[in-house]
């Protein structure tokens, strides 16, 4: 008999656009020393014939997660870990804009979106020499549905304007995960 089925009760209502909501059972998955990590990754008991998979957005309690991870257990449940989003941010392409006489005088921003949740980091000193993969000038990663977001479109987040660098969309199937330096471009 699958664990899931003991859990179940204890579980929470989720739901994912375009699919019927679930009941899943929702607990602690990091043991970090991170406060980020310890409070934003969550580990899941998933029914047996659930529809939701790897890169759905889940809501629960008002609250956003992106599912990450998913495997079938020896027991036959559908284990798996989520992230909470921590952001919600605006993501517009940039057009370089002309004055008459054909000399260009700045950028003009086309809106791809308004409101995205993401999954934020900050990128420090230790991150970039840990991780090899990071480009140099990455000061910010986001994770976010894909939405055909394109080299050197701008993310902004709390005023604040990042340039798209690199984009993955290997990592986390359904995801994008985006590095980003800042955007200097007026």
């Amino acid at each position: 008999m699958p664990v899931y089925n003991y859990f179940k009760n204890s579980g929470k209502v989720c739901a994912v656009t375009g699919k019927s909501n679930e009941m899943v059972v929702i607990g602690r998955a990091s043991r970090s020393m991170s406060d980020w990590k310890f409070n934003s990754l969550v580990k899941c008991l998933f029914s047996p014939s659930t529809a939701f998979v790897v890169g759905d957005i889940v809501t629960t309690g008002g609250k956003k997660y992106f599912i990450t991870a998913m495997y079938k257990s020896n027991e036959g449940d559908i284990e798996g870990k989520m992230v909470l989003t921590n952001c919600v941010v605006e993501i517009s392409r940039l057009s370089k804009a002309y004055n008459t006489n054909g000399v260009q005088t700045g950028y003009t921003p086309t809106s791809i979106t308004s409101s995205t949740p993401a999954v934020h980091e900050t990128v420090t000193g230790k991150m970039q020499q840990f991780d090899m993969g990071l480009l140099p000038t990455t000061v910010a990663k986001f994770t976010l549905d894909d939405l055909g977001t394109a080299l050197l479109d701008r993310i902004t987040l709390g005023g604040i304007a990042y340039q798209v660098d690199s984009i993955n969309p290997t990592e986390i199937p359904g995801l994008v995960v985006l590095q980003c330096s800042p955007d200097k471009r007026k």
